[in-house]
């Protein structure tokens, strides 16, 4: 019955170990955000103005960013619904001849960033400074939050870590451990080590 239990605490020992390092990120620690292959941002302008693709071939230039026009509410939805963008410009103008225009937009942005700018008011370069703005703010807050997730992770796996090791130190000093546990338990610490090295857990 004891040998039976000692297997078993083996095992969850093992499987939490796994399971943390499995969801640790790189070597660096740092946290990364899947892109689903694209590496360079785009934006989606959405407008009918007759000034769209010159809008757009100055937002493109304006901030680096590749930019498509949807010229109605139901293209643009298509697009967002089938390609990754992370900026939305909604033209004001076309939400006030439609009034549930931006609940739709917004309804299938996800986590993409609404910009709200007037084509029929405002020059390209106007449009394009509050498009650099927007994007700059927003950059800065996603660095915000990926330090706190990368924070609030660490402080997470302390514990989990501390655990482990401390865990594998207790089984060790058990007597007459099998030579092949004990190489498996060593596994385990190493691993733990690595994870709390590569994470600065201290």
């Amino acid at each position: 019955m004891r040998a039976n239990a000692a297997r078993i605490a083996r095992k969850k020992l093992w499987a939490r170990a796994v399971g943390l390092i499995s969801a640790a990120p790189g070597a660096s620690g740092k946290l990364y955000r899947a892109n689903g292959g694209r590496e360079e941002p785009m934006i989606l302008l959405v407008t009918t103005s007759s000034r769209a693709r010159e809008c757009a071939a100055a937002l493109e230039q304006g901030t680096g960013q590749p930019t498509q026009v949807a010229n109605s509410v139901p293209l643009a939805v298509t697009r967002l619904e089938t390609t990754e963008y992370d900026a939305l410009a909604i033209d004001q103008s076309l939400l006030e001849a439609d009034f549930r225009a931006l609940d739709t937009l917004l309804n299938h942005a996800g986590t993409v960033l609404p910009i709200y700018v007037n084509l029929a008011l405002h020059h390209c370069d106007r449009v394009v400074r509050e498009a650099q703005v927007a994007l700059r703010r927003a950059e800065k807050e996603k660095q915000w939050a990926m330090g706190l997730a990368e924070r609030v992770l660490r402080n997470q796996l302390r514990a989990e870590v501390t655990g482990i090791l401390l865990t594998s130190e207790l089984a060790l000093r058990q007597a007459a451990l099998p030579a092949e546990v004990v190489a498996k338990i060593r596994l385990v610490q190493d691993m733990a080590e690595k994870m709390r090295s590569q994470l600065h857990v201290f």
